[in-house]
């Protein structure tokens, strides 16, 4: 079966910037260009089917799902229908069936594209240039653009100027697979320069293999070809120091954010993406790391590895240690762990092996997320036992001493022993069965970090079936059931396990929100969103989730307090103002629409550029 994802369309209003940046925008934003379909071309390849809807310029589109029965939605913006009708016959299959439809109840006309996709298949949505094209496969194998046309080119050097920053983006014919960065220090002779490799990509005949860039900080990008089959795009900045940059994949190529107010020793930027920077792989819970990844998903399918908006709220979560804020820039490793052993106040034993330099800068993010972002990028292990923290290459082996006899005599503390001897009593008298519960839960960890996640649920379960209060092991399975495996019943009937043992877990609450929510029961879901609120304070991914939720189901009052809240909490994000002018438009509450588009292109946020020229036009407009 098919692992669906776990949110429902009620997630999909909040991500407004996220579909900006990844190529599709809400209706209401679109300008009135119409894209003409010139026809659609299905082709079998085996077991899998590639519709392809050719059209004569850049599409504007977004994709949803919908349930009871399930069907993946495509709903394109001012799309015009061949004479046809948009119906074409399929070849023979038994997995895909499909309608398209105009929608003119909006400002902007729709024309919807409705795919009802058995449970044994996948899917993913991608352009390539000015065409969509719709990829069903197999759920057993990954779902993947037509390798008829899996080559992508770049076609295009584009940039663009705004208060702040430089956009550049490379424009491909469709998405790219992954690409590497580095930088290269400038001397009297030659400026500093940022490079981007990318493999298994050409560059088109006609395309531009250079620009002159008139910015403070950057002269001039070029492109060429690099290795076999692969391209090297190199940014030259306006002397000896590197800007600051944000590196990361589109739908239709990659983008590089650039900040134009002065170079700042060639800094990473935090990049606008959650896929741009993948959440650090750690024993814990990740789910609402994986969460935004997903609810990303839900809206454009895995667009070619396309990453979200930037959805900063989430990505924390499961980290709970004193914020701080990094700047490195090719520090020493053994410098950077020694900060750490300052603002931990743990003991840091690093392993000889370990060696090398760092660039990176985070801003008020946990510690302890710094410190697994930092091993990930290193490829090091942690081990933590009590306040002793070991870090060491992954490719070593280590254990922790078991304790010896040894010849020394010492004087004991008889407090201490009677405190020792109690803590062995306690464990010796536990349940047999409580105790096998632990080891159970100890290798659910290990699958789970290996990505073997229905093992880890099954792990999991046998660890409840003997300690049916573990309420640890409920809320992992609820996470696993949510987030990895798509099934939202078993979701749901976790969390409520879980809330029984423990009434006031929050965490759980919102897990059975949102299960509840994609299985269209509205009334539990509310309750549950409630009680996952409830905290003082609240959960910030509770807040935005559950305002997401009421204003899908038109609930604008009630959305807009629970903004208002998260606002008085956290202090307002790019997400939450533009939440607020969707919300004000659709109560025909004009003005205060108005108001708050000025309020975000004032804001300082990096605002994508579809979004500030949409925002400027209504102001222009004065409606």
């Amino acid at each position: 079966m098919r692992a669906r994802p776990f949110l429902s369309s009620f997630i999909a209003v909040f991500l407004f910037a996220a579909l900006m940046l990844a190529g599709g925008i809400p209706p209401a934003a679109v300008a009135a260009q119409a894209y003409a379909i010139s026809g659609i071309k299905p082709e079998m390849a085996g077991n899998a089917l590639y519709i392809t809807i050719k059209g004569d310029s850049e599409p504007v589109y977004i994709v949803t799902e919908r349930y009871s029965p399930f069907r993946v939605v495509l709903d394109i913006a001012n799309a015009v229908l061949p004479a046809s009708g948009g119906v074409v016959q399929l070849p023979k299959n038994n997995f895909v069936t499909y309608t398209a439809s105009t929608v003119d109840e909006q400002e902007t006309k729709v024309t919807r594209f409705e795919f009802k996709i058995a449970e044994s298949h996948g899917y993913k949505v991608v352009t390539q240039g000015n065409d969509i094209q719709i990829a069903i496969s197999p759920s057993g194998a990954e779902t993947v653009a037509n390798p008829v046309n899996a080559t992508p080119t770049i076609t295009d050097i584009q940039v663009q100027q705004q208060q702040g920053v430089t956009t550049v983006k490379l424009i491909s014919t469709a998405p790219l697979g992954e690409y590497k960065t580095g930088t290269l220090r400038g001397d009297k002779d030659n400026p500093a320069r940022m490079f981007i490799d990318i493999p298994n990509v050409s560059i088109g005949q006609q395309a531009a293999r250079e620009k002159t860039v008139q910015s403070s900080v950057l002269t001039k990008v070029r492109i060429a070809p690099r290795g076999k089959g692969g391209a090297r795009a190199v940014f030259d900045a306006r002397g000896q120091a590197l800007f600051d940059f944000a590196v990361s994949r589109a739908v239709d190529g990659v983008q590089v954010i650039i900040k134009n107010d002065g170079a700042a020793g060639g800094t990473a930027m935090a990049p606008p993406s959650p896929e741009a920077a993948a959440a650090p792989t750690a024993i814990g819970d990740t789910t609402l790391d994986r969460l935004i990844q997903s609810s990303s998903s839900l809206l454009q399918k895995s667009q070619g590895g396309a990453g979200g908006g930037a959805l900063d709220t989430f990505l924390t979560s499961g980290y709970s240690k004193e914020r701080i804020s990094v700047d490195f820039y090719k520090i020493d490793i053994h410098n950077v762990f020694r900060l750490f052993r300052e603002v931990s106040n743990l003991n840091i034993i690093v392993d000889e092996g370990v060696k090398g330099t760092l660039t990176l800068a985070l801003t008020d993010v946990p510690w302890d997320f710094a410190l697994d972002i930092i091993c990930n990028l290193m490829d090091l292990s942690k081990e933590q036992r009590s306040n002793t923290i070991v870090i060491y290459p992954k490719k070593k082996e280590f254990a922790w001493p078991s304790r010896t006899e040894d010849n020394l005599s010492v004087n004991t503390d008889q407090r201490i022993f009677e405190e020792q001897a109690l803590v062995i009593q306690q464990t010796e008298s536990q349940p047999e069965g409580v105790v096998r519960a632990k080891e159970l839960m100890r290798n659910a960890a290990k699958a789970e970090k290996t990505g073997d996640f229905e093992q880890a649920a099954a792990i999991y379960e046998e660890a409840v079936s003997l300690n049916p209060k573990n309420a640890n092991a409920l809320d992992r399975l609820a996470a696993l059931y949510l987030v990895n495996l798509g099934m939202n019943a078993k979701a749901l009937h976790y969390a409520k396990q879980s809330l029984q043992v423990s009434p006031q877990n929050r965490r759980a609450a919102l897990y059975a929100a949102i299960a509840a929510a994609n299985m269209q029961q509205t009334r539990e879901a509310s309750d549950y969103f409630t009680q996952s609120v409830s905290g003082s304070p609240p959960m910030k991914e509770a807040l935005l989730s559950f305002a997401a939720f009421a204003e899908n189901n038109q609930r604008y009052d009630s959305a807009l307090v629970l903004l208002d809240k998260y606002a008085a909490q956290y202090g307002d994000s790019l997400n939450t103002m533009v939440a607020k002018a969707r919300i004000f438009d659709k109560q025909g509450k004009k003005a205060r629409a108005l108001e708050q588009y000025k309020a975000i292109l004032a804001s300082g946020f990096a605002v994508h550029p579809e979004l500030r020229r949409y925002a400027q036009e209504r102001l222009a407009a004065g409606q």
